[in-house]
């Protein structure tokens, strides 16, 4: 069970927990980029501030540990107070997931998020973002990183970016 997996489950656990096992929806990569789609905003609304700084795998563990924040906590808060780093990871990270998504419809695949279909739309949500982020197929190929090299992030990187 890969890291977005793991996510997945603990968060379902908490928010959505079940004796015995729910009924389940299958969604496409279509469909699972339109249930995310509401969420872009909260992690794609700091970008602006990063003025194109490069994500760095010294941030990996930080982006890791508020995707388990947000597992555990079902909301955003934790995030408050992430350093300027590791929301470039979790933007590069972001962008690659719809990317990926994006090309699997374009190819028809038979990529498939597995969901309760009987918890509410936000917990289905987060569920999907916790996979796709946390997943491996979400963790950027070295290739992804290398094209975007050489721009400057317009804070240090270990400064927290909170919202202004």
């Amino acid at each position: 069970m890969d890291f977005g997996q793991q996510l997945w489950a603990a968060y379902l656990e908490r928010f959505f927990p079940s004796k015995a096992r729910p009924p389940i929806e299958r969604l496409g990569a279509e469909a699972a980029l339109r249930l995310i789609w509401p969420l872009l905003g909260e992690v794609a609304s700091r970008a602006a501030f990063l003025d194109g700084a490069e994500p760095s795998p010294d941030f990996d563990r930080e982006a890791d540990a508020a995707l388990t924040a947000l597992a555990e906590q079902g909301g955003f808060g934790a995030w408050e107070s992430l350093s300027a780093g590791a929301w470039a990871v979790l933007i590069d990270r972001l962008q690659w997931a719809v990317a990926a998504l994006t090309l699997e419809m374009s190819a028809g695949s038979a990529f498939t998020i597995v969901l309760p279909r009987d918890a509410p739309e936000d917990v289905r949500r987060i569920a999907a973002l916790l996979l796709l982020l946390g997943g491996s197929a979400a963790h950027p190929p070295e290739e992804w990183r290398r094209s975007r090299a050489g721009k400057r992030p317009a804070f240090p990187p270990r400064w927290p970016l909170s919202r202004q």
